[in-house]
């Protein structure tokens, strides 16, 4: 093409002379000599999208300056162009000079778009995890919510605003969104204590009738017997529960209770001698009665000797077996004699 010399245009030919009157620098410029013809070979592009030219054998003059644009389909995206198998270009529309025979090939992606799942108001665990999902044009993505113990689904929200009230539910992916799931805690369970009207007389804590507790309260239980009564025992849902007057019951479901009282008995003690020989029932000694009771006496005298009577608070029976009512503390003795030469000895 040319000659340079220190820089500048020296000669056009190919042979020249150079006269050295300083140092000099020299360079020789070649040009390659261009193809009366070239081709240009539009390939199948990857993906989906029609291009410019069209896919086949395109033939050029030398030196040509070809327009190549792409278009991309529905929901994809044109990604960049190939030629000769390396990167050309990521604009849709590109210029290639045709010096030479090339293979040509458009590049198309599919559109994506993100979903961000925000995480949860509340307390429960979602799908897709939290966080950006990347997902193609048209995905249908399926999101589920599930709550934490104690914890109740309430709503979806998309983009900020309400969706469904489904735990799981089907988006279509046709543009970036963003979904978070709102969980609320369950209302905590109540349950009923039914507290009965006491058998006997006495009060009782919780009063009689109906008192609602959450559940696992522990509710205390008193009863306290009213004057000349006693306190029995507690029942649970009609079963014995407990003898102490202050207990107390797990609420973990409705229960009943019922507290029973009985009338205390006046207490009167009997007092049992003998004199003289012979057996008696009760035996000797000192016991104990509910006032009003009635106790049989007996007395069966040794042999030698004979029953004589019964004296019980100041009254003589001379019948060997009585019954006598305990109205008081009462002193019974039963005497015996014995039978020698007609004598009434003890």
């Amino acid at each position: 093409d040319r000659w340079q010399v220190n820089g500048a245009f020296y000669s056009s030919a190919e042979s020249t002379t150079l006269t050295m009157d300083n140092d000099k620098t020299v360079k020789a410029f070649f040009n390659e000599e261009p193809a009366a013809s070239v081709t240009l070979y539009m390939l199948e592009p990857i993906g989906q999208g029609q291009i410019q030219p069209l896919a086949g054998d395109h033939e050029y003059n030398a030196g040509t300056v070809v327009t190549l644009k792409a278009t991309p389909s529905e929901g994809w995206l044109f990604d960049h162009w190939l030629v000769e198998g390396a990167l050309y270009s990521s604009d849709k529309e590109a210029y290639l000079t045709m010096n030479t025979d090339r293979n040509v090939r458009a590049v198309f992606v599919r559109k994506t778009h993100v979903l961000t799942m925000l995480e949860p108001s509340g307390s429960g665990i979602v799908k897709p995890a939290i966080g950006d999902n990347v997902y193609e044009e048209g995905s249908e993505v399926t999101l589920l919510a599930t709550p934490s113990n104690g914890w109740d689904f309430d709503f979806w929200q998309i983009d900020g605003a309400f969706f469904s009230s489904s735990e799981q539910i089907i988006i279509t992916m046709n543009a970036s969104k963003t979904a978070r799931a709102f969980f609320i805690e369950e209302p905590p369970k109540i349950f009923t204590l039914t507290m009965a009207e006491p058998t006997g007389q006495g009060s009782v804590s919780p009063a009689v009738g109906n008192h609602n507790f959450i559940e696992g309260t522990t509710v205390p239980l008193s009863a306290t017997p009213a004057d000349g009564w006693g306190f029995e025992a507690w029942y649970l849902d009609g079963s014995h529960y407990s003898d102490s007057q202050n207990v107390s019951v797990v609420m973990d479901r409705d229960k009943s209770v019922l507290a029973t009282f009985v009338q205390e008995v006046e207490k009167v003690t009997l007092e049992i001698y003998k004199s003289g020989r012979g057996t008696v029932s009760p035996d000797v000694g000192i016991y104990v009665y509910d006032k009003g009771a009635e106790v049989n006496l007996s007395a069966t005298p040794d042999p030698g000797y004979h029953f004589e009577d019964w004296f019980v608070d100041g009254t003589t029976y001379e019948v060997a077996d009585i019954t006598i009512t305990l109205e008081w503390d009462t002193i019974a003795i039963a005497t015996f004699r014995c039978n020698c030469g007609g004598l009434n000895q003890e």
